[in-house]
């Protein structure tokens, strides 16, 4: 079993390796939303729940980006879809 110290460095070694994928993935994200995700989370919380909090951050990031570009779909065109669909 690995000591306090030595398992703190791997999962904050682990958790910059994500951050640093996810930023080079959508560079859109910002240290600043990564720091604001982290400052909401409970002071304790597992890397899981830290991940799971990035990768939320990063969708709805992508997504508000979609939609300031323009990229969006509307209701009506998402109706005329779903009618399409199979019963």
């Amino acid at each position: 079993m690995l000591d306090m110290p030595t398992t703190f460095k791997i999962c904050n070694l682990m958790l910059k390796q994500i951050i640093l994928t996810l930023l080079k993935r959508n560079p859109m994200l910002t240290k600043a939303q990564l720091k604001k995700t982290i400052f909401n989370l409970p002071d304790s919380f597992t890397i899981d729940e830290l991940i799971d909090q990035i990768i939320f951050t990063e969708k709805v990031e992508a997504g508000i980006a979609q939609s300031l570009d323009g990229k969006v779909i509307s209701n009506d065109d998402v109706k005329r879809m779903i009618e399409k669909w199979p019963a």
